[in-house]
């Protein structure tokens, strides 16, 4: 699915998902995974995904 700016819906969804990630001040690894908007509650539901692999605790450092 296209809209007149030429963007599919992922391209549409990846962009969302970088303005998110960027909004709140996350950093790699952390990123916005979904976003969900509810209208009819005037919500918008977000899941934060931590992508790395192996991570030390900051407490330990």
């Amino acid at each position: 699915m296209e809209d007149n700016s030429g963007l599919s819906s992922r391209g549409l969804f990846l962009m969302i998902e970088t303005l998110f990630t960027q909004a709140l001040g996350l950093v790699a690894p952390w990123q916005v995974a979904e976003v969900i908007f509810k209208p009819e509650s005037g919500r918008i539901d977000f899941q934060v995904r931590f992508g790395a692999a192996n991570h030390a605790c900051p407490a330990l450092r």
